[in-house]
């Protein structure tokens, strides 16, 4: 078959592009293969009459302790490189800084366990993230730039505050008799409450989405 003109165009061109797709495969392949991962752990009083955490880029489960202090247990794990972690204290609460070494292919998780003392008041931000929160019943106020929150009450909390960028906020509450001040909205999503309400109730909660499905109930 003769070399024309435009075979040898393709040819100039296909081969370092089906090199390079290649190389990209047996990179991300070994990416895969080989992830590293280490454990960390924090403990830091709260510094004052509230439990305040901070978090610029993971998951995170929280829920009370039986100390005095804000306890971290977290899990890190990425392609070749382990993620990058690091913290500091703050007023009132902790800072947890981690962030990926990634190229345009590899994977990186990175999950917290925390605890904090039970009967102060909560607040927890986290960048991007799901926000996992379970067994407070005074303040909780959650913020999270981009992830799912699920927050979960086995006792009638006083005040609820979740704020969420983008993902679904899903709140569960106790069942009973309490009723509760709702304010829910979502820029862009549904909302479903189906707790009892009360215009006048101290019990108060509030849910705001940027985009994503609200849902309160039992």
């Amino acid at each position: 078959m003769p070399m024309t003109p435009a075979r040898r165009v393709i040819l100039i061109l296909g081969v370092p592009i089906a090199l390079a797709l290649l190389a990209a495969f047996a990179y991300n392949a070994v990416a895969q293969t080989f992830r590293v991962g280490y454990h960390v752990h924090v403990s830091v009083p709260p510094g004052g009459q509230q439990a305040r955490v901070s978090i610029d880029n993971a998951d995170a489960t929280v829920r009370p302790g039986a100390g005095s202090r804000i306890v971290v247990d977290g899990t890190l794990l990425g392609s070749l490189r382990g993620p990058a972690f690091g913290w500091r204290p703050a007023s009132a609460g902790l800072v947890l800084h981690s962030s990926c070494f990634l190229g345009f292919i590899g994977s990186c998780t990175m999950a917290y366990d925390i605890s904090v003392p039970s009967g102060l008041p909560v607040a927890v931000t986290d960048a991007t993230g799901n926000l996992t929160v379970s067994g407070f019943s005074g303040p909780v106020t959650l913020s999270d730039g981009s992830g799912d929150i699920t927050l979960t009450f086995t006792e009638v909390p006083t005040r609820v505050d979740v704020t969420d960028g983008s993902g679904d906020i899903t709140l569960i509450l106790p069942r009973g008799s309490t009723a509760y001040r709702v304010r829910a909205r979502s820029a862009s999503g549904d909302v479903s409450d189906s707790v009892k309400t009360s215009s006048s109730s101290p019990n108060v909660i509030i849910a705001s989405d940027g985009s994503g499905d609200v849902s309160i109930g039992y």
